[in-house]
């Protein structure tokens, strides 16, 4: 029996050996690509900036970006091999490092804007080998007016960087200078997924909702891209449509495109068959389904920087070959689920209805609306609309970095501390400087409310003084922010309240020894004083432990006697059950 055993293991293994080596066979026959031409052929329209030594980063960022070549919002700026741009479009042929970097890049950037050739999103791809040397005062004079026509312009400059160098964390704040995102990436194994969640967010893409791998194709569908993310290729995905055979990479119908890369398969289909569509492969946060029809679901501009104090009013409606779709008929069997999650993983869901409450504008015009900052929070916001028809269903994804404050309040003495100086300086240039008004509501110690204009002592610094009156102080001080952004739209911050001096101002560092030999003193005669207490409380707390004793002593007596009555009966039953044994 044990032999028969050790023989059906052996011959186990033996098969389970040689499936592997057939899978590992079939997989390095497999064409690495298939049918790729019409994933690629207008991939000269999109345009990314590429600065990165790494092997294979940039051929799999140009695939992702030539699923999105249809909507035609990004440049691809690439780099050749010696890492010279190749972009016509790049005047300074040279690598970044070489010259003066970011001036050469902003000055070329400006240079097509001004042509009106250049696109409003702009992405730029760095590793840890690349340097962009920092910005000298003189060449900073330079970039600043460039980077002001970029945000007239509304052009927003994105960075990503392979892993995280000192060197180039000034990027960050040009970027956000430029409302663009900056982010590091330290694992370029999903390298691909984190470029793809950071492009998509920013070109508001319509997805279709993938539910456990299954998706819902309405015949509105003209063409479907999936982008499937998986680490295990030993497993390649299959597709179980609603009607017709399955098929993979090696067996797909003609209206099937299927392009595989190291980490992940894109597959276009076109005019998908209607229904449920069931996918065979590893589930993933970051598979999607982008979706291209003529009924299509829109939102209003969301800012990729939001001031956790300022509104901003997210509207959603759907549209049908460009045109607003108002039938009720159609409204009627709509609903709508806006869910936002912050970085701590905390969700907030709410359902907009068109009824003219509740942050709706306007009861039956097809617009939902809902107001963000009843919402936000400082952070990172993952933004989830999903749209859920009688025929159809649609979802956007998109992320707010939400700023807790646009400047940054400062307030100290002066030299001779007779007045506070209150300063407020913008940490980022995201307002319109020119259209800046600062004002400081003041509320000094007798309650009285005074209004005081901020003047703006320089390139980047409001400032206001307050007398240092000992009658007057403290003073409470709430900062109010008017300006607009470049593309004119209008905003209103408010910094504090912050309470600002003392009762007592101490000019000297006499008079502070001297309240601090005072503050000694008091402590001595509190310590004399709860000592004296002690003693008072002294016969008290004698008494107290005298009965606590008294009162353990009387308990343990009583358990000694309980277990003792216990024992004894316990002894009488085992002597009555000798008896009866005997008997019998």
């Amino acid at each position: 029996m044990v032999i028969g055993i050790q023989r059906m293991t052996a011959i186990a293994l033996l098969g389970t050996l040689l499936l592997c080596i057939v899978t590992l066979v079939a997989n390095a026959a497999s064409p690495t690509s298939l049918k790729n031409d019409t994933l690629s052929a207008s991939m000269d329209e999109i345009h990314i900036i590429t600065n990165t030594q790494r092997q294979g980063t940039k051929s799999s960022i140009g695939v992702l970006a030539g699923i999105l070549q249809q909507h035609k919002k990004i440049k691809l700026w690439a780099l050749d091999e010696n890492n010279h741009i190749q972009s016509l479009l790049v005047e300074h042929s040279t690598t970044f490092p070489e010259k003066k970097g970011l001036l050469d890049l902003f000055s070329d950037i400006n240079k097509q804007a001004h042509k009106q050739k250049i696109s409003n999103h702009i992405f730029i791809l760095f590793d840890e080998r690349s340097s962009i040397p920092m910005i000298s005062n003189d060449d900073y004079n330079k970039v600043s007016p460039l980077i002001e026509n970029f945000q007239k312009s509304n052009i927003n400059i994105s960075t990503i960087h392979l892993g995280y160098t000192e060197k180039n964390a000034h990027l960050g704040a040009l970027t956000t200078a430029t409302n663009g995102r900056y982010q590091t990436i330290e694992n370029i194994e999903r390298l691909e997924e984190k470029f793809l969640d950071f492009i998509s967010s920013a070109l508001i893409l319509n997805y279709l909702p993938l539910y456990d791998n299954l998706v819902r194709i309405d015949k509105n569908t003209d063409q479907v891209t999936f982008l499937l993310f998986s680490i295990d290729k030993n497993l390649p995905p299959r597709f179980i449509p609603p009607q017709g055979k399955i098929f993979s990479q090696y067996n797909y119908p003609d209206n099937v495109s299927w392009l595989q890369e190291k980490n992940f398969d894109i597959i276009r289909i076109d005019k998908p068959s209607r229904g449920t569509w069931q996918i065979d492969t590893q589930l993933n946060s970051h598979n999607k389904a982008i979706i291209k029809s003529p009924f299509l679901t829109e939102i209003n501009p969301v800012p990729l920087h939001f001031f956790a104090r300022s509104a901003h009013t997210l509207s959603i409606k759907l549209t049908q070959s460009g045109q607003h779709i108002t039938n009720p008929k159609v409204l009627d069997h709509v609903a709508i689920k806006v869910a936002m999650k912050n970085q701590d993983s905390k969700i907030q869901t709410w359902f907009p209805m068109d009824n003219g409450h509740n942050g709706d504008d306007e009861a039956g015009d097809g617009i939902y609306s809902l107001q963000l900052n009843q919402a936000l929070s400082p952070g990172q916001h993952n933004l989830s609309i999903d749209i859920d028809g009688y025929l159809f269903q649609r979802q956007i994804n998109t992320a707010i970095n939400v700023i807790r404050e646009p400047a940054e309040f400062f307030h100290h003495l002066s030299a001779d501390t007779s007045q506070y100086l209150i300063t407020v300086v913008p940490y980022a240039k995201l307002l319109n400087l020119e259209t800046m008004t600062v004002t400081a509501t003041v509320i000094n110690a007798v309650h009285e409310h005074q209004e005081l204009r901020l003047s703006r002592s320089n390139a980047f610094e409001w400032q206001v003084t307050l007398d240092n009156n000992p009658e007057t102080s403290p003073y409470t001080v709430e900062i109010n922010i008017a300006a607009t952004t470049y593309n004119g739209k209008s905003q209103s911050i408010w910094l504090g309240p912050v309470t600002i001096g003392e009762k007592q101002v101490l000019p000297s560092k006499k008079i502070a020894l001297k309240n601090y030999s005072e503050k000694i003193n008091a402590k001595k005669e509190t310590l004399i004083d709860s000592e004296k207490a002690a003693i008072h409380n002294t016969p008290n707390r004698v008494i107290s432990a005298i009965q606590l004793i008294l009162i353990n002593l009387l308990f343990g007596m009583l358990v000694i006697a309980t277990i003792f009555i216990c024992s004894a009966h316990n002894r009488k039953w085992r002597h009555t059950l000798r008896v009866m044994l005997s008997y019998d």
